[in-house]
C-alpha cells in the first residue's frame, strides 16, 4: 500500500520509482519516501504525529488544469520519532475541516461539496471507532495519505487571486478499552494561487 502510494505521488511530481530487489530496492523506497515527506507542507507534532498538505502539480505536458488546485492532506510522523501505534482513521466526510480565506482575511463560503467534506463528528461516528478498535501504526518519516480534495469544486472562488488554505484534522487514537482518545494536531495553512482557468472547472 505504502509503495503504490508513493508511485501516485512520484507519477504527479515527475519522478519515476524504479522497483528492484533487495538492499538496492530497499533503499530507493526508503529515499524516496523521504522525498516525498520533504515535499509536505507540515504543521506542528502532537507527540510525533503532524498534518500535513500537498498540492499536486501536474507535468506541462499534461496541461491538466484540474490536477493544479488538487490538495492531498497527510498524516506522517516525524522521521526522528518513534512508530506512532493505534491511529484510527474517521470516516470520510468527517476527517477534515478547511477554510479559505482571500489576502484581506475575508472567508470564502464553502460549496456543497466542501461542506461534505467537513462534517462534525457525531456520537454515532465515535461509537462507531470505539466498535471497531483497528488502528494503523504509521512508521516515522512514511506519509499516510488521509484525504483530498479539489479546492475549486470545494469553496465559490468568483476572482482569480492569492488565497490561503487552512485545514485541520480529526484525529483519534486506541486508548484504554474500550476508550479512544482525540489527537489535537495543529492546523496547517498554505497559499493557493486561483486562476481565471481554475474558476471555469
Amino acid at each position: 500500500m505504502h509503495l503504490r502510494l508513493l508511485k501516485t505521488l512520484l507519477l504527479l511530481s515527475g519522478i519515476s520509482l524504479v522497483c528492484q530487489s533487495g538492499w538496492a530496492a530497499t533503499n530507493n523506497v526508503q529515499e524516496a519516501a523521504r522525498r516525498m515527506y520533504d515535499g509536505i507542507t507540515w504543521g506542528q507534532a502532537t507527540n510525533g504525529l503532524q498534518l500535513g498538505i500537498a498540492k499536486t502539480v501536474p507535468a506541462p505536458a499534461n496541461h491538466n488544469q484540474a490536477l493544479r488546485c488538487y490538495v492531498i492532506v497527510y498524516l506522517g510522523v516525524q522521521p526522528n520519532s518513534t512508530f506512532h501505534a493505534g491511529l484510527l482513521p474517521v470516516p470520510k466526510g468527517y476527517r477534515l475541516s478547511f477554510s479559505l480565506t482571500d489576502p484581506k482575511g475575508n472567508k470564502i463560503a464553502r460549496t456543497n461539496k466542501g461542506e461534505s467534506h467537513c462534517k462534525a463528528v457525531t456520537a454515532l461516528v465515535r461509537v462507531q471507532l470505539q466498535a471497531a478498535r483497528k488502528g494503523i501504526n504509521l512508521p516515522p518519516g512514511r506519509p499516510y495519505e488521509y484525504d483530498n480534495f479539489s479546492v475549486p469544486e470545494c469553496f465559490s472562488v468568483v476572482k482569480p487571486g492569492n488565497y490561503t488554505l487552512e485545514i485541520r484534522a480529526n484525529c483519534f487514537a486506541v486508548a484504554s478499552y474500550p476508550n479512544i482518545a482525540q489527537i489535537p494536531l495543529p492546523p496547517v495553512r498554505v497559499p493557493i494561487e486561483m486562476l481565471d482557468a481554475d474558476l471555469d472547472q
